[in-house]
């Protein structure tokens, strides 16, 4: 009796190593490729085991409990905010130019071919008032009267700038960016923003 256990042993052994082969025993498993999270931003639902029937092969123990792993969804990058810009109108002053907002860095960059005319106490604002086609003067009383985030005072008349709008400020509100005079509380310009 012992002597056939041994046999069985060897013999399983022997199948065992012919079905997987000497390379299987001597060659390492495929190296493994990771994405840095710095390169690529994914969301991935975690997969789904869904349990499957294996046919029978003759001869072959029949598997009982088998299963195969499926995705549940496909990743998906993560899209960055668009800049959003727009050019400037007369309000009660010539002006010239444009800016741009990047809503990552809640940056507002006035362009390079900025000018407005010179006038006292300027800042740069939003302004919840987002009907650019009326007077200045109507303009202006009804910024009085609605929402107005003044950003910083102006630092040049002319030529590129940066404003910093504080992290966490709603700006959902807000229809205009102004170039507003704080003194007699008048709009010397603006442009629209739609954040």
């Amino acid at each position: 009796m012992r002597s056939t256990n041994i046999w069985t042993l060897l013999i399983a052994i022997a199948l065992g190593v012919a079905a997987c082969g000497p390379a299987a025993a001597t060659e390492p498993p495929p190296a493994t490729t990771f994405v840095p999270l710095s390169t690529a931003t994914a969301s991935v639902t975690a997969p789904t085991v869904v349990p499957t029937e294996a046919a029978p092969t003759a001869g072959a123990p029949t598997p009982t409990n088998e299963v195969a792993v499926q995705p549940t969804a496909e990743p998906t990058a993560t899209v960055a905010p668009a800049i959003i810009s727009g050019t400037f109108v007369k309000g009660e002053v010539s002006v010239t130019g444009s800016y741009s907002f990047d809503p990552t860095t809640n940056t507002l960059r006035l362009s390079d071919d900025f000018r407005v005319d010179s006038g006292p106490d300027l800042f740069v604002g939003l302004s919840a008032v987002g009907d650019l086609t009326l007077d200045f003067q109507t303009f202006s009383q009804q910024a009085k009267d609605a929402p107005l985030l003044l950003i910083g005072p102006l630092a040049s008349f002319s030529g590129s700038q940066t404003y910093s709008i504080p992290a966490g400020t709603d700006l959902s509100p807000y229809k205009t960016v102004v170039i507003w005079c704080k003194t007699y509380s008048v709009e010397f310009a603006g442009a629209p923003f739609n954040p």
